[in-house]
């Protein structure tokens, strides 16, 4: 058990800072809007836990965004709720982060309102 606390941008261990606090509120509220998230946010902790990473902002933003990879098979509700997580997370990544990754970030962002633009379309 001697593991070190692992600080967040904001100085704050990731127990501390937990951006997600308000998301698991609501995680049996009856609104699907919000049971979705806390699926999609279940899901992403356990694979950031299976890849042995602290729950820092970092990891869950680099979860998020390799989730997005299968946007092509995500139904509507679960976009939604992968996008809301993303936009919390967001002010919490490191800007180094976010720079170094700005092109891929962009890329994916551009192709999903796309998509939601020929879906409206439709």
């Amino acid at each position: 058990m001697g593991r070190h606390k692992t600080e967040t941008a904001g100085g704050l261990t990731p127990a501390e800072d937990d951006v997600f606090g308000e998301v698991r509120k609501h995680a049996h509220s009856p609104d699907e809007h919000r049971r979705q998230e806390n699926v999609v946010l279940a899901a992403v902790t356990d694979i950031v836990k299976e890849r042995g990473l602290e729950l820092t902002p970092t990891a869950y933003f680099a979860a998020l965004m390799t989730s997005l990879d299968q946007r092509d098979v995500m139904g509507e509700p679960l976009l939604l709720a992968t996008l809301y997580l993303l936009q919390l997370v967001f002010p919490r990544v490191p800007r180094a982060v976010l720079n170094s990754m700005f092109g891929d970030v962009a890329h994916v962002l551009l192709e999903v309102l796309e998509r939601q633009g020929e879906v409206q379309n439709a």
